[in-house]
């Protein structure tokens, strides 16, 4: 678990504990925003729910030969993946193909330059 100390809420974190491959270099966050304002920032469980499906269908990519997902945060009325990737082109490739028959979310998602993987090593000494 995440303390966020600017507001005082928690937020809830899965964290990947292993390295990440080198040549992963590029850090993708899809971020999905959620209304929260009932549950102190948390999800209500139908958007859990929805979160599940959306995991369901990009399993293929969570932990292949170029992408990792190596954390997960929760609230403040935002769930975050956050991967690293050593292809852009195909890691997006792969996440259109498979949610090509799936009902569209409401997913932001950014690319960042990380080659030394300090945003999840940044979480991993904040996770307790």
């Amino acid at each position: 678990m995440l303390k966020d100390d600017s507001q005082g809420m928690a937020k809830l974190c899965r964290i990947r504990k292993s390295g990440i491959p080198p040549e992963m270099t590029a850090l993708c966050t899809m971020e999905w925003r959620y209304p929260g304002e009932d549950q102190n920032g948390m999800p209500s469980a139908t958007a859990r729910t929805e979160f599940d499906r959306f995991e369901d269908a990009i399993t293929a990519i969570v932990d292949s030969q170029f992408s990792r997902l190596v954390m997960v945060t929760t609230g403040l009325n935002l769930r975050e993946w956050a991967f690293y990737t050593s292809d852009k082109e195909l890691f997006m490739s792969q996440f259109n193909h498979l949610m090509s028959d799936k009902p569209r979310v409401p997913i932001r998602i950014a690319f960042f330059t990380d080659p030394t993987h300090q945003h999840w090593m940044r979480y991993r000494a904040t996770v307790r």
